[in-house]
């Protein structure tokens, strides 16, 4: 069952998500033999006001590494992963998917099909031998209702 929680700012989601990890994790061995926390059950989480208190005071991810970060997802970067999420939305093999999906999205605001996917099969497909790094994120959904713009996520 997904755990729906509503804030008001990224900051307050951000903290009361590590919250719930931290007092309601799993401990997983991952197929790597890392241990990791995973919490339970999805999350769907609703901000009313995105762009204010976007960062929480005590994250490791301040202004400066967060505008890295938008910068290497929006620009490119070189990576020592096997892709980077700015290749696959915007150069899936040759298509720049935020584009199509935007254009889409204005000549069809009611549209459910505005989505854009980092999986790509013939990479990422599970293969004897491989050890490549596939995306936590794997797609997300561009849904404009009552003139918001939601983003569905999976990672």
């Amino acid at each position: 069952m997904i755990k729906p929680a509503e804030f008001r700012t990224i900051r307050e989601a951000h903290e009361w998500l590590l919250h719930e990890i931290i007092w309601n994790h799993d401990i997983v061995i991952t197929e790597d033999g890392e241990t990791t926390w995973e919490y339970p059950n999805p999350v769907s989480i609703t901000i009313s006001s995105p762009f204010t208190e976007m960062i929480h005071p005590n994250s490791s991810f301040q202004v400066q590494r967060c505008n890295e970060y938008a910068n290497q997802l929006l620009y490119g970067t070189i990576n020592q992963f096997d892709y980077t999420y700015h290749d696959r939305l915007f150069r899936y093999m040759s298509v720049n998917q935020i584009s199509a999906l935007i254009e889409h999205i204005k000549t069809n605001p009611q549209t459910r099909r505005a989505l854009a996917i980092t999986w790509n099969p013939v990479l990422d497909s599970y293969r004897s031998g491989c050890n490549r790094s596939v995306p936590c994120l794997q797609y997300i959904q561009f849904i404009i209702r009552k003139n918001k713009l939601n983003m569905i996520s999976l990672f």
